[in-house]
């Protein structure tokens, strides 16, 4: 837990991101379920990437306020530049 939450809490603190923030958290396994906890925590609005159909209501039981289809360009697109943040916790080429 030590280890995963340091990894996405430290580009929080870099970013100097304010409580009242936008983060996005590309992918939700073990290090974007941290990511969106302390976020949503922090009291920043948090959406999620993913998927997975899943893990999008996974992620909002955990606090992010919305969740968007990753694989969905249409969807990806309509949130362009509404973040102050974007977490990405996936080893895949995104485009």
């Amino acid at each position: 837990m030590l280890c995963g939450g340091i990894t996405v809490f430290t580009p929080m603190i870099m970013a100097n991101l304010s409580p009242t923030g936008s983060v996005g958290v590309i992918g939700i396994g073990g290090l974007g379920h941290l990511a969106v906890k302390f976020a949503s925590s922090w009291g920043c609005k948090v959406t999620a990437f993913t998927s997975s159909e899943e893990k999008k209501k996974e992620a909002i039981s955990l606090g992010a306020y919305g969740a968007i289809d990753s694989r969905d360009a249409r969807e990806v697109e309509a949130v362009n530049g509404q973040f102050d943040l974007l977490i990405s916790t996936v080893n895949v080429n995104l485009d």
